[in-house]
């Protein structure tokens, strides 16, 4: 079989100061070039992130397109206009400011010549980078998500979180589920893998010794420039997981368990800025768990077992507002006391 073609697509706004190293990441891909395109989308940039891409490309040997939005249209749209100006088999997404391995597409492309039209993803080990003395460095340990037989639990996973450069997306299934949501710029990459799962299609991975997809951790990335879309994000992607289960009449204790345990990080941010909003997630939480008891804090599990879930919240909220005014105020992740994969967040 023919080695398929895969059209790379990078979004990109005010991107200066990654884009050379991105795409040099990909001219230095290991796959035949004739079997590649890169198509750059820069959504509205107000630097030279453009004229960068086009020098760089220009010598690159490998088809290329920079396409311009006039003015910022979210990282879904601009994925979308990239992938749908492509023509290759496989798409490989890529942020701006993300790196690839020198094997990753050969070593994933090469893989998919055996499987069958039903698998829509493949996947492989990632790794983060972090700024450290000024050097970027890697970030141990590395990731290994897994999906098993129940691919739409372990896509919600928290813990199994699978960021979108470690991937391949079958062209046919972006066109199938209609790609990103535009109006979602948050989690929107879980509800794409969430939608394609729903319908059937497999994400399956590809083996590696090594990471093939780097993400740099950057506290000025939009990941992490507004809590309360993050978390209405991952309450979004648990809600499709659930209407997806009830509809087929699946719902079984472990996903319940799973879907409580993302409201509960829900409800914890929403105690403390939208009493409503906190207690339809409390009735949804003791729906689908009865007595619920958090995993953790340990304090708010202990209360928890004493007053039940929802006024242990609310003591803890009168405890931290009391710890802030002392000690100052804390991230909503420090409040929410999770690490980034427990948040779901890379």
């Amino acid at each position: 079989m023919s080695l398929p073609t895969v059209t790379v697509v990078v979004p990109a706004r005010n991107a200066s100061a990654w884009i050379d190293m991105t795409l040099s990441s990909l001219v230095a891909q290991t796959y035949p070039k004739d079997r590649l395109e890169i198509i750059v989308v820069d959504d509205g940039s107000t630097d030279d992130t453009v004229a960068k891409a086009t020098t760089l490309l220009t010598s690159s040997g490998v088809a290329n397109t920079v396409l311009h939005n006039a003015s910022p249209q979210g990282p879904s749209a601009a994925r979308n206009r990239g992938w749908r100006k492509g023509r290759g088999e496989w798409v490989q997404f890529l942020d701006a400011d993300d790196l690839l391995d020198p094997s990753k597409i050969s070593v994933q492309a090469h893989a998919t010549r055996d499987k069958g039209a039903d698998v829509a993803v493949v996947f492989s080990r990632w790794g983060r980078l972090a700024c450290r003395d000024s050097r970027w460095t890697a970030e141990l340990p590395d990731t290994e998500p897994s999906i098993g037989a129940d691919p739409v639990f372990d896509l919600l996973r928290s813990d199994n979180f699978m960021a979108t450069g470690s991937q391949l997306f079958r062209r046919t299934w972006l066109e199938r589920v209609g790609g990103y949501v535009e109006s979602y710029h948050f989690i929107e990459d879980v509800d794409l893998l969430l939608r394609i799962a729903c319908q059937g299609g497999l994400v399956q991975v590809v083996p590696s010794a090594k990471p093939l997809f780097w993400y740099r951790q950057r506290a000025e990335s939009l990941a992490h420039s507004n809590d309360r879309g993050f978390i209405d994000g991952c309450l979004r992607n648990a809600g499709l997981a659930e209407r997806y289960w009830r509809e087929r009449e699946e719902m079984t204790t472990p996903r319940a368990r799973l879907l409580a345990d993302v409201y509960f990080m829900g409800a914890r941010y929403y105690a403390e800025h939208d009493p409503e909003m906190f207690l339809t997630l409390t009735r949804d939480i003791s729906r689908l768990a009865p007595g619920f008891v958090p995993t953790g804090p340990a304090a708010l599990r202990l209360l928890a077992r004493i007053l039940g879930y929802p006024r242990a919240e609310r003591c803890a909220v009168q405890y931290r507002r009391l710890k802030r005014s002392v000690r100052g105020t804390p991230t909503t992740r420090e409040r929410l006391r999770a690490t980034p994969e427990q948040l779901g967040r890379p």
